[in-house]
């Protein structure tokens, strides 16, 4: 659930788009709300959750604060070397959380990869897509 409104009224304009399409791509200015957008679009689908987040190390965070300022959604925030993220994954598993915060690294990382197979991931967010260009 959504606690807030939209700060930018072309944010309505552009979730009413979205929900058009099975599949898109969000590009925005910095501070446009993406994250705010994607938090209002998770809350329209019938079964999103667990949703992925993929994003840089420096946006984890921020992106956890922003779940927790606009929504009711639990989320997992997956950080630090191999062995805490292997074990901040499988809690997060566990724990059923709704959006599960990963950065890049995390698919780069063959090991810890071959743990989300066989999970069944209902979303995926890519923040910084221009970062699979490298994958």
């Amino acid at each position: 659930m959504i606690l807030s409104t939209p700060k930018y009224e072309f944010q309505s304009r552009v979730n009413k788009f979205i929900l058009t399409k099975p599949r898109i791509g969000v590009f925005a200015y910095y501070g446009a709300g993406k994250t705010y957008m994607s938090l209002e679009w998770l809350s329209t689908l019938d079964q999103p959750f667990p949703t992925y987040v993929v994003c840089t190390n420096s946006s984890l965070f921020q992106w956890a604060q922003q779940v927790k300022e606009h929504s009711t959604f639990s989320v997992a925030t997956i950080s630090g070397d191999s062995s805490s993220k292997y074990t901040q994954l499988m809690t997060a598993l566990k724990e059923d959380k709704q959006i599960v915060l990963v950065n890049w690294d995390l698919i780069r990382n063959a090991t810890l990869l071959g743990h989300l197979k066989g999970i069944k991931i209902r979303s995926v967010i890519f923040d910084e897509s221009i970062k699979l260009k490298g994958h």
